[in-house]
């Protein structure tokens, strides 16, 4: 690796003693004069039509400004992710409890919900469709008109019929994994103002503020000149808020009532309206000869999309994608369906779909190992592709990815290593401890599917000789600008001290695409390194010097400082906008592929408690392999951060109906944090900024795997359904 200035050392986030004081501020403490305060109606129940809104009433409560209803959106009515089948408002039909009817504007929220109350709503309720399997029989009312089978993909090759018939070991098992909570700090909230231009201006935390104005366009029928979206900070998002879920409200009252209008949900609303992970049944059967070598793979996954597409199809597609792992199958037959519900919202989160696949293919690969008595690295090390080896799917694998590496590594690590003194050192006959491992791959960008998939980012040079890095993408707490401030700084020779990063605001930064798929880092980054070529390239000619004789400093390029160099150049060549695409190779398969991924191997040790069912994760070892480290600062944030979310969905995460709060509703806290190493393999991808690629989504997949294998370590017990509760555990023993 080479020996850079800023890469690869360690950075205070950007944000974060703003962040850890307090000081920052939010949506929600945008209070401009004259604000006004919405309330929004929510369904009585999960499905039904609506007969009648009167709000007569309403409006003649002290302090109600309007009551907003569907007749009032200027434009069309309607917005989605995939398929633009969710309503602003509804109208004559709801379809989960979380879509919105109306919304009361009041001078206060006090007197907003006093409007909301007085709303005479007649419906007709209808039996809601709450499971997948239901959803799909023949005669189930649909929820949409062409149906209620969301999606479906599939992809064969090869004879699994014939590989299962000659094989020497076949293991079958069906998995599940429940509705999860994205559980970030800041609920749902934003402002939205008038302009003088008959325009609107919006401040709502979001995930690609350049997609907001596109549905603002349609919703509110305005040229996207018009419409300013202002979409950071954001208090954590995890892909939840990656819907617009309020923005097109915020507008619309905004525009109707001629002045700011804000909403701030209360956790119990945010529950209600905010989409959750997406719960899935999988089958999985898998085949092997007597040397462990991988014959077959038969996956079917049946997986709940909720009562709009929202991102649900191309969840189903990366999960199927991932069914196989970094593993070779020679005969395949991965198939998929979604399904409509009248339950929540499934959006993206987190490991978006791979996190359920990994679960059921790492507890899989684990009961093969004990079927053929074999150690379960070796096994996996026997079946890994390889670099320049193509995958099942038929697409190469390109890079290396140091799989090899990382599985030497694992099996040296401490806790696995040592794994019998682990489990000896319980003081109670009734503890029980376990150790176990998972391997898990990510897709980076939004694969071969979704082209282009691009970034683009400005960098100006200002009169000052500040650097000013012009980027959409938003950080919603994984410090992706601080991130992307390193990569301009090193790539300029400049110190940080020079470099200012502008992000999340529609009218004056590039789309630079969503903050989501593990993809800001690699191709924003990416972006960045080619922009600042062109500057150094342009400042290198308007000096005329050599850039092989040329000194560059923190402070500045030869004898010029960086403000020096501002001041005798023109504007005009101080600025420079550039455009990155992801590579992809062309594959023809229903199933989206992605041309390079980023890997993470995780051993997990646990202790059960025979008496009250009870499981704590004691310990996590991480090893990561997602190029060459940013900053180890945030490296180890992200992991620490992705092992807690695994271990909240592998033990007591569960959203069921009636949820409605951090009371019923259990997350990992600190005491329930275990001790965390993370180490990285920082083998370089060619192609990325300096080396990196993105890390954010994977190390969060394979914790859940981990800690069941370690759980049937401690307790003898397989467990194919998540969480692992207590009282499961319980039960079973």
């Amino acid at each position: 690796m080479r020996d850079y200035r800023i890469i690869g050392k360690k950075v205070i986030r950007e944000d974060g003693r703003e962040k850890a004081t307090g000081a920052l501020k939010y949506m929600g403490d945008l209070k401009p004069e004259h604000m006004l305060y919405a309330k929004l109606l929510f369904p009585p129940s999960s499905r039904g039509l609506i007969k009648k809104i009167d709000v007569s009433e309403a409006l003649q409560c002290p302090g109600v400004i309007d009551v907003v209803t569907a007749s009032d959106v200027p434009g069309q009515n309607v917005h989605g992710l995939i398929f633009k089948d969710q309503k602003v408002f509804c109208e004559d039909r709801y379809n989960y409890s979380g879509d919105v009817i109306a919304a009361v504007v009041a001078v206060t929220k006090e007197a907003a919900e006093c409007g909301l109350a007085k709303i005479r709503l007649e419906v007709e309720e209808l039996e809601p469709i709450s499971e997948a399997c239901d959803a799909l029989k023949p005669d189930a009312p649909q929820i949409h008109p062409g149906g209620n089978l969301a999606a479906h993909h599939e992809a064969f090759n090869g004879d699994t019929k014939k590989a299962f018939q000659d094989a020497d070991v076949v293991i079958e098992h069906i998995f599940k994994t429940q509705y999860q909570e994205h559980g970030y700090l800041e609920p749902e909230n934003g402002m939205a103002r008038p302009l003088k231009d008959g325009g609107v201006e919006v401040f709502c935390a979001c995930q690609n503020c350049h997609r907001c104005v596109r549905d603002l366009q349609v919703i509110l029928n305005l040229p996207a000149e018009k419409i300013i979206v202002h979409s950071t900070p954001i208090g954590g998002g995890f892909g939840g808020k990656d819907d617009l879920l309020l923005q097109g409200i915020l507008a619309v009252c905004a525009l109707k009532c001629g002045q700011p209008v804000h909403i701030d949900l209360t956790r119990e609303e945010s529950f209600i309206i905010g989409p959750k992970r997406m719960p899935m049944e999988i089958c999985m059967k898998m085949a092997a000869d007597k040397d462990g070598r991988f014959l077959a793979n038969e996956v079917h996954v049946l997986a709940a999309c909720g009562a709009y597409a929202s991102y649900g199809p191309a969840i189903l597609d990366f999960s199927l994608e991932h069914a196989l792992g970094t593993y070779y199958f020679p005969n395949i037959a991965i198939t998929g369906d979604a399904a409509y519900t009248n339950q929540y919202l499934v959006g993206a989160f987190r490991g978006f779909g791979n996190n359920q696949m990994n679960f059921a293919l790492e507890s899989m690969i684990d009961m093969m190992a004990e079927k053929l008595n074999m150690d379960p690295i070796q096994l996996r090390v026997k079946n890994m592709v390889n670099a320049n080896e193509r995958y099942s799917f038929g697409h190469e694998n390109k890079r290396s990815n140091a799989s090899m590496e990382m599985m030497a590594q694992l099996e040296k690590s401490s806790l696995w290593k040592d794994r019998s003194q682990f489990k000896k050192a319980s003081d109670r006959p009734w503890l029980k401890r376990g150790v176990g491992i998972a391997y898990g791959m990510q897709g980076m960008g939004l694969g071969n599917h979704v082209r282009p998939d691009a970034s683009s980012c400005t960098l100006e040079l200002k009169d000052d000789g500040i650097l000013y890095v012009y980027t959409s993408n938003e950080d919603m707490g994984q410090g992706s600008i601080t991130t992307l401030k390193m990569i301009a700084a090193e790539a300029m020779g400049m110190g940080l001290d020079f470099v200012r990063v502008i992000n999340g605001i529609s009218s004056v930064t590039p789309d630079s695409g969503p903050i989501t798929a593990s993809r800001t880092t690699y191709i924003s980054g990416r972006a960045i390194v080619d922009c600042a070529k062109q500057l150094k390239d342009e400042i290198y000619h308007f000096f005329g010097l050599n850039m092989e004789n040329t000194s560059v400093k923190p402070t500045g390029i030869d004898r010029y400082t960086w403000q020096e160099i501002a001041c005798q150049m023109p504007a005009a060549l101080r600025r420079k906008t550039c455009r990155t695409e992801f590579p992809y190779e062309a594959v023809d398969i229903d199933i989206g592929l992605h041309e390079f991924y980023s890997h993470v191997a995780e051993v997990a040790g646990v202790e059960v408690n025979l008496l009250t069912g009870e499981t704590k994760l004691l310990k996590v070892e991480m090893i990561t392999s997602a190029g060459t480290v940013i900053n180890p600062l945030g490296l180890e944030g992200q992991c620490e951060g992705g092992a807690v979310m695994s271990e909240g969905y592998a033990l007591f995460e569960n959203f069921k109906t009636g949820t409605r709060n951090f009371q019923t509703y259990l997350m990992p806290v600190m005491k329930d944090m275990p001790d965390i190493h993370v180490s990285a393999i920082e083998t370089a991808e060619e192609d990325g900024p300096f080396g990196a690629k993105g890390v954010g989504e994977v190390v969060s997949v394979p914790g859940t795997a981990a800690i069941v294998n370690a759980i049937y370590d401690a307790t003898g017990v397989r467990f194919t359904e998540i969480p692992v509760t207590a009282q499961k555990v319980l039960m079973a023993l």
